[in-house]
């Protein structure tokens, strides 16, 4: 399994290169090749959750608003 370190390495690089387009690209000996936007958001959410499960956080799952009239 990999370090949070190189966890938070590879969600940079994919942020990155989902931001310049880049929907194919080679890390180390592996190649990625991802055929949607969608697709790269999905491997961020799934890079995000290792990271937390690995740092002992977790994502906020549930907001509540709670608003009043001010009477």
């Amino acid at each position: 399994m990999a370090t949070i370190a190189e966890l938070q390495t590879m969600r940079e690089t994919l942020v990155q290169k989902r931001f310049a387009g880049i929907r194919e690209y080679t890390i180390g000996s592996r190649r990625l090749v991802y055929q949607s936007d969608a697709e790269m958001g999905a491997a961020l959410q799934e890079l995000d959750r290792q990271i937390a499960a690995l740092s002992g956080t977790q994502s906020v799952s549930t907001i509540v608003f709670r608003t009043s009239k001010g009477l």
